[in-house]
């Protein structure tokens, strides 16, 4: 039966009950998991109870979230760049203040009017999160502590090419590291990408869509909203509206 679903790739490190696979599966498409990068701990991590310290906490990422485990605090208000990592918070039984709609930049815009002058905020990302993010925050007054929670490394592109073989109709792209792990990856097989060159390639939003023209090409697709249901939505769409149009196309070619 999956045989006849359309096939999407997660570039995600993932389980198969991930976030993305999930949603995937209930807009009746199915995944393939094939990582681009992987998730490397560090071993100074900052902890929970550090967190408590500081008047804001800022997070880059629903991993970022997972890896430190904040602990809910009257004494610390949360800011989540999206809203996968407010998702992430709400399970630790932490609300957020503000959730942004996925970059950096846009989260920027908002703590400055609600933060005040010499607020303690400590910054939680991985080793290649947006270094123009804290300045923006010093630039107000605000004193940031940046602290990193994990870094980005390399994948097997065993996975991928696997995944490119089996004849996918689309490729999901959710952040810019899994879109620079991709292209370090095809850059050593071009004939195989060439092969599929014609693949749907879908974003989760803007600062994936950037990576994406710098690395790759243009996305072809951008979900709606910066979510994971939002991004196997909008993949569900363009791929019902693709199999309509080809019966017409074939009819024109008869």
């Amino acid at each position: 039966m999956n045989s006849m679903k359309p096939k999407v790739i997660i570039t995600r490190p993932e389980s198969t009950d991930g976030p993305l696979s999930s949603a995937l599966r209930r807009n009746s498409l199915v995944p393939l998991h094939a990582a681009t990068f992987a998730f490397v701990p560090v071993e100074d991590a900052p902890t929970g109870k550090e967190i408590e310290d500081f008047d804001w906490a800022v997070w880059t990422s629903a991993n970022t979230v997972d890896v430190v485990k904040p602990a809910p605090s009257a004494a610390t208000k949360h800011v989540a760049v999206g809203k996968a990592t407010a998702s992430a918070l709400e399970k630790l039984g932490i609300t957020p203040t503000l959730v942004g709609c996925g970059s950096s930049m846009d989260i920027a815009n908002l703590i400055v009017p609600q933060v005040p002058a010499k607020a303690k905020l400590v910054y939680c990302r991985s080793a290649v999160a947006d270094a123009s993010f804290p300045s923006r925050l010093r630039s107000a007054g605000i004193d940031v502590t940046e602290r990193i929670a994990y870094c980005i490394g390399p994948a097997s592109s065993e996975s991928l090419l696997q995944a490119l073989e089996k004849g996918a109709q689309a490729i999901a792209f959710a952040s810019p590291s899994a879109v620079t792990g991709f292209a370090s990856i095809i850059r050593h097989d071009r004939e195989l990408w060439a092969q599929n060159s014609g693949i749907i390639i879908a974003s989760i939003g803007s600062t994936t869509s950037s990576a994406l023209r710098n690395h790759l090409r243009s996305a072809d697709i951008v979900a709606t909203q910066p979510t994971f249901p939002s991004l196997a939505a909008t993949i569900a769409r363009r791929l019902e509206a693709n199999k309509r149009l080809t019966p017409t196309a074939q009819q024109k070619e008869t």
